[in-house]
């Protein structure tokens, strides 16, 4: 598989620790070539980038090998913008909230 060259920032980046929220990732590498990539369209891909979490652990795995590293990183990258959602709206209910709003 041929990747764009532009992963390769966004793996320097991540590595060295100057991207710490996912959708920083996004300032190095356009969504398209992760859409692209992802055979996803661009309102998916806009609500992916939005709430991370929401990506399918499959997806994510395939992010971190499209930039090179442990998918871990990416997943950490997922779950640190969840738990910002999570303290930022004062959940409480954990089970209530997902059922309001992560189901749609």
């Amino acid at each position: 598989m041929i990747k764009d060259e532009r992963y390769l920032t966004v793996k320097k980046f991540l590595l060295s620790g100057d991207i710490t929220e996912f959708e920083d990732i996004f300032r190095h590498c356009p969504k398209s070539v992760f859409r692209d990539d992802l055979k996803t369209n661009s309102k998916t891909m806009d609500k992916l980038i939005e709430k991370p979490y929401k990506f399918k652990l499959y997806q994510l795995h395939f992010l971190s090998e499209l930039i090179g590293v442990d998918r871990k990183i990416i997943v950490d990258l997922a779950w640190k913008n969840y738990d910002k959602e999570l303290k930022d709206n004062h959940v409480n209910d954990l089970r209530e909230y997902i059922y309001e709003n992560l189901r749609r």
